[in-house]
Formats: structure tokens, C-alpha cells, sequence
């Protein structure tokens, strides 16, 4: 399974950019919305969408819930205009989380706990932005 390891998380924000997850707190089976906005006074560039990756809090540290295929990405620089970004619904489901064709796949069934969302993709400004949710029975 592949996951984001590397480098430093920025909660919140970083690079001019805002993450946020809509609700915070949500049922299995529910739909979160996150969504990355560019909140500076100009156009910001990041990677592509698909440089994200979920984790789940366990005893054990966090860990990854999506196999994700990398050789597809590829460092290509995306425009966003102030208050534009990119927006992720995925319904918080084994097969809700498996969008992407090949590229993301939910490893496993979820469970109720703490979820973080990771997008990477900052084009060298944040190595990555996170924000947390909970996910209850």
C-alpha cells in the first residue's frame, strides 16, 4: 500500500492555500467535502488532484487507507484563481472511496474513528496540508 510519508503537514493552511473537510463529524456511509481554496490575492499553482491521500488514527500511528498507484503522477502545475481550487466528495465507504479508476483504492472496510485527508501537491510551497474528521457508527 502507498501512502504520504514524507515531509512536514501544515494544518489548515499553508501556501496561501486553505484545506478544509465538511462536516467535521460524520457517520459511516455519510459524503465528506473537502475542499482546496486558494485564499491569497492572486493565481497559485499547485500539483494535480489526485495527490492526496487518506489516513485513519489507530494505536499504531496513522495509517493509510487507500492503495495509491504513483506512477501515474506526474509533476504538472494546475492554475487556481483566488477563492478557486479543487473540491473532493467521497462518500466514506470501502467502494465510496475507490473513485479514481486504477489510481486510489480503499484497502479495507472503514471504521468509525479519527481521519485525516493529506493533499501533497503544493508545487514546492507546503509538502503537505492536512485536515481531520470523525467518523462515528
Amino acid at each position: 500500500m502507498s501512502s504520504y510519508t514524507d515531509g512536514e503537514i501544515r494544518w489548515g493552511s499553508g501556501g496561501g492555500f486553505e484545506l478544509t473537510a465538511e462536516p467535521t463529524t460524520l457517520a459511516l456511509g455519510d459524503c465528506v467535502t473537502v475542499r482546496l481554496t486558494d485564499r491569497s490575492d492572486e493565481k497559485q499553482t499547485t500539483g494535480i488532484k489526485e495527490k492526496y491521500d487518506i489516513h485513519r488514527e489507530t494505536d499504531d500511528g496513522w495509517q493509510p487507507v487507500l492503495f495509491t498507484k504513483r506512477p501515474w503522477y506526474e509533476d504538472l502545475g494546475m492554475q487556481h484563481d483566488p477563492g478557486e481550487g479543487f473540491v473532493w466528495r467521497r462518500r466514506l465507504t470501502q467502494a465510496g472511496l475507490s473513485v479514481e479508476g486504477d489510481k486510489h483504492a480503499a484497502c479495507e472496510p472503514l471504521q468509525s474513528g479519527t481521519y485525516r485527508f493529506l493533499y501533497w501537491g503544493g508545487a514546492g510551497e507546503f509538502d503537505a496540508l492536512g485536515v481531520e474528521f470523525e467518523v462515528r457508527e
